[in-house]
Order: structure tokens, then C-alpha cells, then sequence
């Protein structure tokens, strides 16, 4: 029976109780509904694991006392009194139509396609697996070490919509959730610095970066770390005006949560968490910094704990943080990185210049063009420069007729962030002016310390959204309603209809993309089609066997969740270990129970396949292999039969 129901159910009790018995508005109710959730989760997620008691039972058994105590809040008498202030706007439903049509789209592209993202098969959805099979989030041996350093909230939510539901078809309903959440809060807050914006600005604003959409309906964590961060900085600037305890119990919840669910937000939340201890420091309020830093520290005590455990530091081993860190960083590198990241997002929209013109047209090209040279006449450094790039990958801008969510830009929202930031210095007010010098000093940041990578643009999606209220004080200022709205018209229209929505190159709904004319198996293998039949080939051997303790040997990339989800259905006693792991967590064995593997998959291209071989106490014949893969499968010899 599944009890998946339970998780909405309780953010709108919860919700429902802030707004009836606190009278608060609802939107505000909502937020602060979802952080408390965040953390709930976050906090018990910790407790089961130390007993290893993340079970289905007993994640059942928690969320329906949560549902019994809420209830029983709700029913009590409500106050009398209502708070001055308090007020209770209607739905703005214009400001709806857009978002509703993004949401309806996704959320049924979410429930129909399988998650068919490949770091999800590398790490998002595979350490899912293996704190559900473990029943605790405590490392265990592994050859991909992302499943152990990346922060976890957003996975540990999918972990308990897994138990509770008894599989992953729910996965991708957590971005899902962050792009409706969003939506929900993002007029509030723009009005904190933009006080008569209409509620329908900022949301069409959001709603059409291409990033946003595409990710609405997969299992990475850009848009959720996304709204943790858009929730901070709201907390930060609520607080700032009304001075209230709740909003300082919100930004502390809010910046523990994006820093438990991603790395990046470290550096997109930096500025804005000088500009909130700032605000503290004027007011004096002591008890209230103390409270903010026990509240951010409990959340993010678990996972750098772990890391410390593993690696001997909170943020992971010196050479995992030299992979992702600029190796040396100066006003070359930061120039470098600057314009390589900036011309990532500047195909975006491409795809509809008329196909007959787009030879005449090869703005991807020129893009390229230009910044090799740059580089080579101006800068005198490689455009690739191994300090500065992510080792393996040389720079190229991305592919302009696709929609990926690794790789689309947001061309169009930083074309005007760019026109308007001038404008902002040298007219705005002082308020929007320090929310622009938090917001750029970011991007320097950023900038100045993450290499080059193919998939920049996805890690730039909490700044992007963050620019929102730029855009909508552009709007506001200089442009009258009924000329703001075509301008959203015609932004949305630019670079959603028909591009992220339709013709996500994952989980689209027309031509080669479109996932309903494509068989299960077909959908999966989207992002990798040349592996569908080796793959699909080695889970057929394995299911025609009786063998239910597969070994691992793989490399960092290897796609582990395929194993989970092609053979779980079939296999209920399925188990799935990572086998002769030689990193930091190989320590780690002995604290599981030894798994005598009946087969073991390997997917090492510097594998020697013998056959037979002998290893861990069995002689394994060899069932498949492509080395162009490259996959092997071998069985033990008392493993080949049902």
C-alpha cells in the first residue's frame, strides 16, 4: 500500500495551520510550511539512519503521527484576535495561466518518462537505492564518490517518497515541487524590493527560464537548490523590513536547507549572507545570530560530519575540491571563466531562426569563434586552460538546436540582465541597488573559483532565477502594463513555445523526442541510445538467472541505477554492492553485512576479462561483454540456472 500521499498532505495541514491559527498570509504560510517540512525531513532522516531505521514502516508510521498532530492542531478553537497587518490578497489567476500551463506540461511528462537523467544513474538515484537497501544514509564502499560527498536533501526527499511509495515513480515530482513552490512565492518576494510589481512579472519571468522547465520534470536538484536559495534571500529581505523572529527562524532554515541539497549554493548565497549578518550586526540582535547559526549548523551537521569521517574534511578530500575549484585563480582566469560561462547560455532560442536560414546564421559557431580568439590574442591562455576548465573537456559552446537539461542557456534573461544592471546603478533606488551589487558580487564569485564545465548553465540556475527581480524593476520602471505584459508575452513565447516544454531532447512531446510513440525501454536509453542494447542484454541474463547479489566493479561514471531499476521488478530480494573498491570508503565494508556475489557487472575499460575468472571464492564464467562499452558480465558457475 502506498502512503505517498502523505508528504502533500502534511505541507498543506501544515500550511493550513500557520494560515488559520497564526493568520498569516497563505503564501507565507506555504513557505514557512515547507521549510519546517525541509527540515523535518532533513532531522529524521538523520535520527532513523543512526538506528537504520529508514524503512517503509517506519517512514510511514512518522508521516502519518505528523499528519495525527497537525490535525489536531487544526481542529483546535482558533484565536480571536487578528494580528494587524495580516492580510489575505485573492488569486491573481492571470499571473497562473502561464505557470499552470508549464506545470501541467511537466507534471505529466514527469509521471510518464522513467528517470532517464544519467547522473541520476551515476549518483542522484543510485545512493537513493542504497540507503533504502542499507535503511541508514552512513557511507558504505563505493566506487563513485559523488554518491558520498554531494549534498544530499534533495535525494534524501526522493529517499522517502521511495519508501513510502515502494519504487521511484515519484522521483521527479521534487524538482517538480520546486518550480511550483517557486511560483508560489516569488511575488512576495519581488515585492520585497520592488513593492507595486503585479504578481504576474515575476512569475512569467521565472516561469520562462528554458532551465527551469526542462528540469521540472527530472531528478537533479538545480531547481530545488534554486528555491532554498530564492528562500533565503526572500527570508533576508523580509527580515530586513519587518524585523520579525519568524523571518530570521526562515532564513536560517532556508540557508541550512540549499546548503544540504548543493555545493553551489555556498558561493550564490555568500554575498547575500554577509548582507544578512550585516542586518544583525546593526540591530545587535546576539541571541538571534546564535539562533540562526544552531539552526543552519543542525542542518548541515549530518553530511559534513560524514564527509569529515570519509575524507577528513566537511567539503570532501583535497582532490575532489581541486576538480570543481579554479587551480589558479586571478583576473585571467576570472576574464577567462567569465566569458566561457557568459557564452554558454548564448545559443538559447536558436532553434527558431527558420531552418533554411540557420547556415547563413551559425550564431553557436560565432559564439565559439569569438571567445578562441579572445582568448588566444587577448587573454595569450589556452580557451581550455587546465586550471580553469574541468579536467577532460575542452570549451565549445553547446549545441543550439537541442533543449538539454545539462546544457540550455537562459539567453534571453541574461541579454536583459545585462542591459538593465546600468540602469539599476545609475537610476535605481537605494534598495535594489544593494540587492544588485549582492547579486553581480555572486557572480564574481562564482565565477572566480568554479572551472569551466560543459554543463555550466545548470549550475547557474539560482542565480538566473535570482535576477527576477532585476528584470521585473526594468519592467516596472520603464514600460507601462499593457507594453510589460507583451514583453512577457514575447519572452515566453521566445524561449518556451515550443522549445524546453515540447522539445526536451530527454522527455519531449513531439517528433524524435516525443516519449509517448517510444517503448519503456526506448525512453530510459534516450540520453545514451548506443548502450540501450548491451545494457538491456546483460539485465536479460541476469533475470534468466537466479542470482539476486550483484557485484559492482565501475568506474566514477559508472551507471549503477539501470541494475536497480531493470531488475528490482523481477528480483525482490535484489542486492547491489560495490565489490574490490580501493578509494577512502572501501573501509567502510565492514560495517555491512558481506555479500557473497553470485554475479558481478563490470564496466572498467582498463578491465582485463579473463574467462574464466576466479574471484571471491567462485569461478565466474564470462555471459557478455562489450568492450566498446564497455560492460562485462560474469556468473558464477552455480549461479547460471533458475
Amino acid at each position: 500500500m502506498s502512503f505517498v500521499g502523505l508528504l502533500p498532505f502534511n505541507a498543506i495541514l501544515l500550511t493550513w495551520v500557520l494560515h488559520r491559527r497564526a493568520r498569516w498570509p497563505l503564501t507565507q504560510s506555504y513557505f514557512l510550511a515547507t521549510l519546517g517540512l525541509g527540515a523535518t525531513l532533513a532531522v529524521l532522516t538523520e535520527g532513523l539512519s543512526w538506528g537504520r531505521l529508514l524503512t517503509p514502516a517506519a517512514a510511514g508510521a512518522v508521516q502519518a503521527g505528523l499528519a495525527l498532530v497537525l490535525l489536531l492542531a487544526l481542529l483546535r478553537p482558533r484565536p480571536r484576535f487578528r494580528p494587524r497587518g495580516a492580510h489575505f490578497p485573492p488569486p491573481d489567476w492571470l499571473s497562473w495561466s502561464l505557470p499552470a500551463v508549464v506545470l501541467a506540461v511537466t507534471a505529466y511528462l514527469a509521471w510518464l518518462s522513467p528517470p532517464n537523467t544519467v547522473d541520476s544513474w551515476t549518483y542522484h538515484l543510485a545512493r537513493v537505492v542504497h540507503w533504502a537497501q542499507n535503511r541508514s544514509v552512513a557511507p558504505y564502499p563505493t566506487h563513485i564518490l559523488r554518491q558520498i560527498y554531494q549534498m544530499p536533501w534533495a535525494e534524501e526527499a526522493m529517499l522517502w517518497l521511495r519508501l513510502l511509495a515502494g519504487d521511484d515513480r515519484y522521483a521527479a515530482f521534487v524538482q517538480w515541487w520546486a518550480l511550483f513552490s517557486l511560483m508560489v512565492i516569488f511575488p512576495d518576494f519581488v515585492r520585497q524590493i520592488v513593492p507595486q510589481a503585479r504578481a504576474v512579472w515575476p512569475r512569467w519571468v521565472a516561469v520562462t527560464v528554458p532551465m527551469a522547465i526542462l528540469q521540472a520534470s527530472s531528478t537533479q536538484n538545480d531547481l530545488v537548490v534554486a528555491y532554498w536559495s530564492v528562500g533565503f534571500v526572500y527570508a533576508l529581505l523580509a527580515y530586513r523590513s519587518r524585523g520579525r523572529r519568524r523571518w530570521l527562524v526562515a532564513g536560517a532554515l532556508a540557508l541550512g536547507l540549499a546548503l544540504r541539497t548543493k555545493g553551489t549554493a555556498y558561493l550564490w548565497l555568500f554575498p547575500f549572507g554577509v548582507w544578512w549578518l550585516g542586518t544583525m550586526l546593526r540591530r545587535r540582535a546576539w541571541r538571534g545570530m546564535a539562533l540562526a547559526a544552531l539552526l543552519t549548523a543542525i542542518l548541515v551537521a549530518g553530511p559534513w560530519y560524514r564527509n569529515a569521517l570519509v575524507f577528513g574534511h566537511p567539503l570532501g578530500s583535497p582532490s575532489i575540491r581541486r576538480f570543481y575549484l579554479v587551480e589558479d585563480p586571478g583576473p585571467r582566469a576570472w576574464l577567462s571563466n567569465s566569458l566561457r560561462q557568459w557564452a554558454s547560455h548564448g545559443t538559447a532560442g536558436y532553434p527558431y531562426v527558420p531552418f533554411a536560414l540557420r547556415r547563413f546564421f551559425p550564431l553557436g559557431a560565432w559564439l565559439e569563434a569569438g571567445v578562441v580568439w579572445v582568448h588566444r590574442h587577448v587573454l595569450h591562455m589556452a580557451p581550455a586552460d587546465l586550471r580553469s576548465t574541468e579536467l577532460g573537456h575542452a570549451f565549445r559552446v553547446p549545441t543550439p538546436y537541442l533543449f538539454s537539461e545539462d546544457e540550455a542557456g537562459a539567453f534571453a534573461h541574461l541579454l536583459l540582465l545585462g542591459l538593465v544592471t546600468p540602469l539599476l546603478f545609475w537610476k535605481g533606488g537605494a534598495g535594489i541597488r544593494r540587492y544588485g551589487l549582492a547579486y553581480w558580487s555572486a557572480w564574481v564569485l562564482f565565477v572566480g573559483l568554479i572551472r569551466w564545465q560543459p554543463w555550466i548553465t545548470r549550475l547557474h540556475l539560482p542565480w538566473v532565477l535570482l535576477g527576477v527581480p532585476l528584470l521585473v524593476w526594468a519592467l516596472q520602471s520603464y514600460l507601462d502594463g499593457r507594453k510589460a505584459l507583451m514583453v512577457l508575452v514575447l519572452l515566453g513565447f521566445a524561449t518556451m513555445v515550443p522549445g524546453p516544454l515540447l522539445d526536451n531532447e530527454l522527455r519531449g512531446l513531439r517528433g524524435r523526442f516525443d516519449v509517448r510513440r517510444l517503448s519503456p525501454e526506448e525512453r530510459m536509453f534516450l540520453p545514451v541510445k548506443a548502450w540501450q542494447e548491451p545494457y538491456l542484454t546483460t539485465m536479460a541474463a541476469l533475470r534468466a538467472s537466479a542470482c539476486e547479489n550483484l557485484g559492482l566493479l565501475l568506474d566514477e561514471n559508472g551507471l549503477e541505477y539501470l541494475f536497480w531499476y531493470f531488475l528490482a521488478p523481477q528480483k525482490p530480494h535484489l542486492r547491489l554492492e560495490h565489490v574490490r573498491v580501493t578509494n577512502e570508503t572501501a573501509r567502510f565494508a565492514a560495517g555491512w553485512p558481506r555479500m557473497d556475489p553470485c554475479a558481478v557487472v563490470v564496466t572498467r575499460a582498463d578491465f582485463a576479462a579473463p574467462d574464466p575468472w576466479r574471484a571471491f571464492g567462485h569461478v565466474y564464467r564470462r555471459a557478455f561483454a562489450d568492450p566498446t562499452v564497455p560492460l562485462f558480465l560474469y556468473l558464477a558457475d552455480d549461479a547460471s540456472a533458475p
